[in-house]
């Protein structure tokens, strides 16, 4: 199965997943407090997602916008902007980001390794409509678990979208 076939496939059961925890026909009543709002809270960037359980904040960047969230054992977020589309993921901090490259490799069938260090790495499919995938880790000392923060976009649209990568990755707050 080639691998856009994969990320439809995946993109589309965290979907369904979303859509069927939407679906409940129980209605709430919520309370609402209002507090009242210091100086420095209206200099905050807005969030574009925040999860406090996991002390992860995304502020506002750009285009992008949040598609999905999924939580099962590990968060995961997909975004996207145009012609590129963004995964935030945790991962265990007893899986190191060796472990993580070797796992991620293993699922994407025949690429290309483009670049690696030991923060990042960049692989290309070998399809008729390569897409280049950049994987970066934020490693937190204090969590049970690093962030895992994965960039694709079609080879073709890939210098266009190197500003939006960085500027997202500038924008994500995770300690």
């Amino acid at each position: 199965m080639s691998f856009k076939k994969r990320l439809a496939s995946f993109l589309l059961s965290i979907g369904m997943v979303a859509f069927a925890g939407c679906n409940d026909n129980t209605t709430t009543q919520q309370t609402v407090e209002v507090k009242p709002i210091s100086i420095q809270e209206v200099d905050k960037p807005a969030p574009l997602y925040e999860n406090e359980a996991i002390n992860l904040l995304v502020t506002q960047s750009g285009d992008w916008q949040v598609d999905t969230e999924a939580r099962s054992y590990n968060l995961e977020v997909t975004l996207h902007t145009q012609q590129l589309h963004a995964i935030i993921s945790t991962v265990s901090t007893t899986q190191n980001f060796a472990g993580v490259k070797q796992e991620l490799l293993s699922s994407v069938g025949d690429v290309e390794i483009l670049s690696e260090n030991d923060e990042q790495f960049s692989f290309q499919s070998k399809l008729k409509s390569p897409v280049r995938t950049d994987v970066f880790i934020k490693e937190s000392k204090d969590a049970n678990y690093h962030l895992v923060i994965v960039f694709m976009s079609p080879v073709s649209e890939y210098d266009r979208n190197q500003p939006e990568m960085k500027d997202l990755l500038n924008h994500i707050h995770f300690d």
